[in-house]
């Protein structure tokens, strides 16, 4: 069994040499100020994360280009997507903390950031394309949804 001092180290091994993101050279005020943005949202969240962690600056990156598309939004946008990843580290941080090794900790932050990453992207796609179907049933059948049920239109519905 691994050390738990390792635990909190492991994973941050991992993922800089698998991604997401990287510390940016010369960041500019937009990037800077999303960043300071992500950072009060893990701290509202009580998340500790290491300071040569990437991850926060790709989701600083994230905020930035939202910002660059013109929405005005701040990190809490990404409050759902927060609660399901927490849910899936959960699970992933109890497999990989009964690992026997370092090594095969390691391997476990990889397999899960890389094939079940991957998975993960691929299953939020399915939902999306099956919600979207739910969502546009009543039309294929000659029937309207309520605008109260709809919920906000979908790019083609937009005018």
């Amino acid at each position: 069994m691994i050390e738990s001092g390792e635990v909190r180290v492991i994973p941050t091994i991992a993922h800089r040499a698998v991604g997401p993101g990287t510390v940016p050279v010369g960041p500019d005020a937009a990037l800077l100020a999303a960043r300071g943005d992500v950072d009060r949202f893990l701290a509202e969240r009580g998340w500790e994360v290491g300071a040569l962690t990437p991850a926060p600056w790709a989701l600083a990156q994230a905020l930035a280009r939202l910002r660059d598309m013109g929405r005005d939004v701040g990190a809490e946008v990404f409050e759902p997507y927060a609660l399901a990843a927490e849910q899936i580290a959960a699970k992933e941080v109890t497999v990989t903390a009964g690992q026997p090794s370092r090594t095969e900790a390691l391997e476990q932050i990889v397999i899960g950031s890389v094939v079940f990453g991957a998975a993960l992207l691929a299953l939020r796609h399915l939902a999306q394309e099956h919600l979207s179907a739910q969502r546009l049933a009543p039309a294929k059948r000659g029937g309207r949804t309520p605008a109260s049920q709809r919920g906000a239109p979908l790019p083609h519905e937009e005018k």
